[in-house]
């Protein structure tokens, strides 16, 4: 008799387990990313739960797997791309036993209207200087999509963008991929609206300090108040080193007040803080057009 209720509490604790792992894979949805018009994949595209703390960003490859565990059926998956329209979808229209393939559609490019601009005298826009402080991040499987920056106001003219520039304070990477936002802020209306086109990318190598990235091909023109943030795509490491744990990714800080963004999955409301401190990043730019 003992033999056979020992026989039936390990049979009962594995029908347990069993039923936690199909459950536990029911709440994990796949899928892919993709131009709807080509079929071409999208990298590093946001997927998340609208004011969620749910989600990340796709692979390399445009695949992700998101864990919808804290989210419920009338909760909507957004999904977009800088360039591109965005999308949400009702959970309670989708089956997590099954992959789903996304597609999302171009969004035509808006030319910017240009004023006749004077001498192109290169302003600085932003934190130039920086101090000893840092943010960043240093658990690479749960930093991916995350982004950090700050807010710049332009004081009287609209301007070309020329360059972005930012300094690091830690990369214990081999290198590390970063794409640039330029959020337009209007009050405190959540989430900030896209400012670009196109996604700009940039690979930081180990123990770089100051990151140029080129702004000249976007034809870029900023006529108010906008957040500069960049967001953690990639990484890589060398063999034998994961590239988790005792790796950091981390901006210097200025001494400079004023507001820091902070957004640690796509759709959550993310935060403005104001800050006695915020990252050392900053425009190159040129002012252009009539004064505001």
């Amino acid at each position: 008799m003992q033999a056979f209720v020992l026989l039936n509490n390990r049979a009962s604790l594995f029908l347990i387990f069993l039923f936690l792992h199909l459950v536990s894979q029911e709440q994990v949805l796949h899928g892919k990313v993709i131009d709807k018009t080509t079929g071409q994949t999208l990298p590093y595209a946001s997927v998340g739960i609208y004011k969620k703390p749910v989600g990340g960003i796709t692979n390399s490859d445009g695949t992700f797997s998101i864990d919808l565990s804290q989210a419920g059926k009338m909760d909507s998956l957004l999904i977009s791309y800088i360039g591109y329209a965005g999308l949400s979808l009702l959970l309670a229209d989708l089956d997590p036993a099954k992959e789903v393939t996304i597609g999302l559609t171009p969004k035509p490019k808006e030319l910017p209207e240009i004023g006749v601009a004077g001498k192109r005298q290169i302003i600085e826009v932003g934190n130039v200087t920086y101090n000893g402080q840092f943010t960043g991040w240093g658990d690479y499987s749960s930093s991916r999509g995350r982004l950090r920056g700050l807010m710049i106001m332009l004081q009287e003219y609209p301007v070309r963008a020329v360059a972005f520039e930012c300094h690091i304070k830690h990369n214990t990477f081999d290198s590390v991929k970063v794409r640039l936002h330029i959020l337009e802020y209007h009050g405190d209306r959540l989430p900030l609206k896209e400012l670009l086109q196109d996604n700009i990318y940039a690979i930081i190598s180990k123990n770089a300090k100051w990151v140029n990235i080129d702004l000249t091909p976007y034809n870029i023109v900023i006529k108010d108040t906008v957040v500069l943030a960049v967001e953690w795509i990639d990484a890589w490491a060398s063999a034998g080193k994961p590239g988790i744990g005792s790796h950091l990714f981390t901006f210097s800080m200025s001494n400079t007040p004023g507001y820091v963004y902070d957004r640690d999955y796509p759709f959550e409301t993310p935060a403005l803080i104001q800050n006695p401190e915020t990252p050392a990043m900053y425009l190159k730019a040129y002012r252009t057009g009539k004064r505001q």
